[in-house]
């Protein structure tokens, strides 16, 4: 697979901008999500719906599963309080708890 690098504005720290460099609403961008899914479902193949919030949970959740710190995180996205990252995301840490546990080196 293929890595693929996404330029983001480093002061604003958008990922979706306006041509004029502003912040782009929500909804404009769920809009053009699904303005491009319904051109690809008559062009070539259905993809499965799916929003902007789908793409800042896929990323979330892969942060994670990669070793990115839940604190980080908090901060990447925004949140509040650290606790409602972890009530959102820690789903995903019983996934990687036996990874862990295999790379745990314990010395007697």
């Amino acid at each position: 697979m293929r890595s693929i690098v996404i330029p983001i504005d480093k002061e604003e720290n958008r990922v979706f901008v306006s041509v004029y460099g502003k912040m782009v609403d929500n909804c404009t961008v769920n809009r053009a999500i699904t303005s491009a899914l319904s051109r690809l479902e008559e062009q070539v193949k259905a993809i499965e719906h799916f929003t902007l919030h789908a793409l800042r949970d896929t990323f979330a959740t892969r942060y994670i599963e990669q070793g990115g710190s839940p604190q980080t995180l908090k901060t990447i996205l925004g949140h509040s309080s650290f606790a409602m990252t972890m009530d959102l995301y820690s789903h995903v840490l019983p996934n990687t708890k036996q990874k862990e546990m295999d790379n745990l080196k314990i010395v007697l």
